[in-house]
């Protein structure tokens, strides 16, 4: 409903910011939906975005509590009053990658031979290094898929400096965005309508656009290899439900190909 609505049919964005953001400059982006741009008109219940099963708990209030205390939030564009029992109420901007039970990536990155490969990392200094020296795979799809790998991860971690607007539109082009490489020779484009389209190789196939969609994922189950992350799994003895652009859930067991694969674990690792 949110992209048939929304300019060039775009799915949400990754969450952009927190309820303490100061101003627009003040980026907090994870690995999770922008709730903002989509309750309540869209998402009318929290609870929607956690599992049953989440070890850390289901509760909408106890698990959404970044707004505890506060007397503003951000709401978007400004800080702005919040209600009577804050400590009880939902907010958009409480959702984040440490509260929500689902990771949301907002690209359709699906790549055969690399996002699909079961190698277990130990943590993400080990990614390079191994996919530069796989066998039998396009040195230069490599070199395009760490690329952008990099420029994700650079944009995701990188604090911004109030009042830098270059720095800011670099930024948002990249989390809200097309990610080509730097030679422009590869692109995770952000999900949307019709972007199956793009990842089909035989125009001349009816069923490739279906094919596509069921494909690219749209969100999982939280997944990371971080020792200490108590909410590393939702479903044990490990595994995730994929949601795909079709629609349709599917259930991957850990190693498995992308989402639920040692390389999403180790990006989410990282922050």
């Amino acid at each position: 409903m949110y992209a048939n609505e929304s300019a060039g049919g775009r799915f949400p964005s990754l969450k952009l910011y927190s309820c303490a953001s100061s101003d627009c400059f003040a980026l907090s982006p994870s690995l999770a939906i922008n709730a903002l741009q989509i309750y309540p008109e869209y998402l009318t219940d929290p609870a929607i975005l956690l599992c049953p099963s989440d070890p850390d708990g289901n509760d909408v209030v106890t698990m959404f509590n970044h707004a505890n205390g506060r007397s503003t939030v951000w709401n978007g564009t400004a800080q702005v009053p919040v209600g009577p029992n804050v400590d009880e109420e939902f907010y958009p901007c409480e959702v984040g990658s440490d509260q929500s039970s689902y990771g949301y990536f907002g690209w359709a990155i699906h790549v055969p031979g690399l996002t699909d490969d079961p190698h277990v990392f130990s943590n993400y200094s080990e990614v390079i290094p191994y996919f530069t020296g796989k066998q039998n795979v396009d040195p230069q799809l490599v070199g395009d898929f760490l690329n952008l790998l990099l420029k994700i991860t650079t944009a995701l971690t990188t604090p911004l400096q109030s009042g830098d607007v270059d720095g800011l539109r670099i930024k948002l082009s990249i989390l809200d965005g097309d990610v080509p490489t730097d030679t422009g020779s590869y692109t995770f484009y952000r999900l949307a309508e019709g972007i199956e389209r793009l990842m089909i190789k035989d125009i001349s196939d009816p069923s490739a656009t279906s094919r596509a969609q069921s494909e690219i994922c749209v969100t999982a189950d939280y997944l990371s290899s971080k020792i200490t992350d108590t909410n590393k799994f939702n479903h044990l003895p490990g595994g995730c439900n994929v949601l795909y652009m079709d629609g349709h859930v599917e259930f991957i067991k850990y190693p498995g190909g992308w989402p639920v694969s040692p390389l999403i674990a180790v990006i989410v690792a990282e922050f």
